[in-house]
């Protein structure tokens, strides 16, 4: 209490890049190559083109760190390394189903919602299509080079005549990227380079840049996962899984006696092939019932709002295999589009089938359900056509969940924010029974009597935990 309010101000500031490097500091000397010299993979993630893992991997580049030093960094467009694939790998059911992905390439490879698993994805498809091998990936998506820019001011590509800046970032990279594009292309790869060069130049040139800021951005990024870490020493991964800077579904919680145990993620993969993220709006909400047998179920509802247009840049029908990822003892058990309940049947995976030319679709909805990370994940097709604005819901159970005659019950939920998504509007509404009373809450919400309501953004994961006790 004694510190001068302009010492706390840059404390304050400073807490997300303290923690951030007080809780790995044991791994940084070998990350930044003072115990050997260290490869990773860096890949640019389009999130206009929303993916599991971030976004669309349009570009990559391979940084060496020595003795804390950046040797050659060089930005390729990723259709020169998938060009050089000789081999078939299967693409995942809904790259397969939805995009039409004969095959699976590097720009694909985050389509796992765990990303060190997809991680491990792009570098085997690194080795596969270039011969190069790496000891991590780190990606970083359009939103992580805003926030950059957002407090270097602007950068100038003197060869495109271009002063780039927060605002206009995306919007220039991807007019370079699409304008007059024709297979083996280089433009993009070329703006791409030219920006992370002026970049690093300007960074180097060490003048008047406010070094608390970009610390403190970069911290924020990281938390808001606009840039992610997978490393291959099982080590290093574990200490960054455990402090939620791979956006791992790793679930540190331990069992505890009479308590729910909810987990909820929402994951978009944008199959249109279009940058119809760019206008789209999502918003979220739970509406949970804890009901007098102990038993819990909750409906979770999406709102996708497409606001392009038919002459909207970049735009158009938002088509998206929409995946949930719930706890591994749910049950799935109704789906509603617009507040319809619809039939629904299994997914139909197997490509031998859905491939034939006679195919002919199931009239309800197909439904993939999947184990990933001891989480139950369930999938299907949704399209928002341009201009429109459709909602989602799912209904899951956990049933006898708690021994309601107990004299206490816990509810816990985990909610996993997906890469490269921007502060979703989230609301929570809990239902519990009237003979309990709410006595802990470790988050802002309101206790209403019988009914619990939060609500809040989703810049990162978030946990709520609530303690009942009968009255």
């Amino acid at each position: 209490g004694q510190l001068p309010k302009v010492v706390l101000a840059k404390l304050t500031e400073m807490e997300p890049a303290i923690k951030l490097f007080e809780n790995t500091a044991d791994a940084w000397p070998v990350l930044l190559g003072f115990e050997g010299k260290k490869n990773y993979l860096v890949l640019f993630q389009n999130n206009m083109e929303l993916r599991p893992g971030g976004g669309f991997i349009g570009s990559y580049a391979v940084l060496s760190m020595e003795n804390g030093k950046v040797g050659k960094f060089q930005v390729h467009d990723v259709y020169d390394a998938d060009g050089k694939l000789s081999t078939h790998v299967e693409a995942p059911y809904g790259l397969r189903r939805y995009l039409g992905a004969s095959h699976w390439f590097l720009r694909d490879s985050n389509f796992n919602p765990d990303f060190p698993e997809s991680a491990a994805e792009a570098l085997r498809f690194l080795k596969l299509e270039t011969g190069q091998t790496a000891d991590g990936v780190i990606a970083i998506d359009t939103d992580f080079l805003k926030n950059i820019l957002s407090v270097l001011g602007s950068v100038t590509l003197d060869d495109y005549k271009e002063t780039v800046t927060a605002d206009n970032f995306y919007l220039l990279t991807q007019t370079h990227a699409e304008k007059d594009f024709f297979p083996g292309s280089t433009q993009k790869k070329d703006f791409l380079r030219a920006l992370t060069s002026s970049l690093v130049a300007t960074l180097s040139e060490g003048k008047n840049i406010p070094y608390q800021k970009l610390l403190a951005k970069t911290a924020e990024s990281v938390g808001e996962k606009h840039v992610l870490f997978s490393f291959s020493d099982r080590g290093i991964q574990n200490l960054f899984t455990v402090n939620n800077l791979s956006s791992s579904l790793w679930d540190g919680r331990l069992t505890e006696e009479n308590s729910i145990h909810d987990f909820f993620g929402l994951i978009d993969a944008n199959v249109g092939a279009n940058k119809t993220n760019y206008y789209l709006k999502r918003s979220i909400r739970q509406d949970g019932v804890i009901d007098e047998t102990g038993d819990y179920q909750t409906t979770a509802t999406v709102t996708y709002e497409n606001t392009s247009k038919k002459d909207s840049i970049f735009g158009g029908d938002y088509k998206n295999y929409v995946r949930f990822i719930l706890p591994a003892s749910a049950s799935l058990q109704a789906v509603q589009i617009d507040g319809k309940e619809l039939g629904t049947v299994p997914a139909i995976t197997d490509p031998g089938i859905f491939t034939k030319k006679d195919f002919v679709p199931p009239s309800e909805l197909e439904v993939e359900k999947v184990k990933i990370k001891e989480k139950e994940v369930v999938g299907f097709l949704l399209i928002v056509p341009a201009g429109s604005t459709k909602t989602v819901g799912i209904t899951y159970a956990i049933p006898q969940s708690i021994a309601i005659e107990k004299p206490f019950f816990s509810y816990d939920l985990s909610i996993f924010k997906q890469p490269g998504t921007d502060s979703d509007p989230y609301s929570l509404f809990v239902s519990y029974p009237a003979v309990f009373a709410l006595v802990k809450s470790d988050s802002q919400g309101r206790d209403l009597g019988g009914k619990f309501v939060y609500s809040a953004n989703l810049s990162e994961d978030k946990n709520i935990r609530l303690e009942f006790s009968k009255k």
